[in-house]
């Protein structure tokens, strides 16, 4: 499911620009009524609308039309987990986290690094002609959030599309503040990770933690509709911190669940918070070697006693050392 919010504001500004609604909803399975009051539409009906959509609307792309009308408040709760989060690394991770929740064939990944960080979007849908506007919408909502955490980009960023530029190019470089690349491996915006710490001037400390007991919530109840909802969101709360990684008592009082109730949760979904935890602190090893960073610096900034014991662990997990990862890498 896709919250209806999207529909809406396209719905409306394309009304307004002289579209025919009948047009507008053919062969959707919507109607004016569905459009306004549901909270949710289905992906199949969702992208039908929105093929009609892009069939019809002749002016700019529309992914940036309907971001530039609802920015980071179109995403409901986790908007307002993102907003009054106490950094912007603690908002992306919220992203991240969550995102499957605004869009279930959606997934925002964070991968921090120590240079860089990479905020990736996924379509686990076939989209069709689609897929354009997606970009457009998350990328230009991830680049509004980022300007109102830290004032302004300063054209630091970089933003990946992993498709060939089309005729429309030009409007890709006038909303997206940096480097516009086509043609890449995947759709991704780049930002400095020194700016993960970057305080909010928005920050709420009772709406952060309203925010994240309501989406916990649904997560919670997301069961069933969702695989393993618990293991991706460990995963990518992972993949969105830079070391050293939270211990289960920190993950659990982010989900307003008892590290009790998290275990089992993860135990039911065939997988240990200490595996995810393995799992994650090996991933930023592979990330720093690749960056050429020493084994023994390595070893301290993920929390070893000594390298021993870091190319110990590495061996055991990964089947080599990490020097031989390396060279075959």
């Amino acid at each position: 499911m896709i919250s209806a919010h999207f529909a809406r504001v396209l719905y409306r500004d394309l009304i307004a620009n002289g579209v025919s609604e009948h047009e507008l909803l053919r062969k959707t399975g919507l109607d004016h009524e569905q459009i306004w009051h549901s909270q949710k539409l289905a992906p199949t009906q969702f992208l039908a609308f929105v093929s009609n959509a892009k069939a019809l609307y002749r002016g700019s792309s529309l992914g940036f039309m309907v971001s530039g009308r609802n920015r980071i408040t179109g995403l409901g709760m986790m908007g307002l987990a993102m907003m009054s989060a106490p950094t912007l690394g603690a908002g992306l991770q919220a992203m991240a986290s969550f995102s499957g929740l605004q869009a279930g064939y959606i997934r925002i990944v964070v991968l921090a690094g120590t240079l860089q960080t990479r905020v990736r979007i996924h379509i686990d849908e076939d989209v069709g002609d689609c897929l354009d506007i997606h970009v457009e919408s998350i990328m230009s909502i991830v680049q509004e959030y980022l300007v109102d955490i830290c004032g302004k980009s300063d054209h630091q960023l970089t933003f990946n599309i992993g498709y060939d530029e089309a005729a429309r190019g030009a409007d890709y470089r006038k909303y997206l503040q940096g480097d516009v690349i086509f043609g890449a491996s995947h759709n991704e915006v780049l930002l400095p990770s020194s700016w993960l710490t970057t305080l909010s001037p928005f920050s709420d400390t009772h709406l952060w933690v309203m925010a994240r007991k309501s989406l916990s919530q649904q997560l919670i109840n997301s069961l069933g509709q969702a695989s393993n909802p618990f293991t991706m969101h460990i995963r990518r709360a992972f993949s969105a911190q830079q070391p050293p990684l939270p211990d289960i008592q920190a993950m659990a009082d982010s989900l307003h669940v008892s590290s009790r109730t998290l275990n089992r949760r993860l135990q039911d979904e065939g997988t240990t918070f200490r595996q995810l935890r393995l799992e994650a602190v090996h991933n930023w090893a592979k990330r720093l070697l690749l960056e050429k960073v020493s084994v023994e610096a390595i070893a301290l900034s993920l929390g070893y006693e000594n390298p021993a014991n870091f190319r110990r662990s590495f061996r055991d997990y990964v089947g080599c050392s990490p020097t031989e990862w390396l060279a075959q890498s």
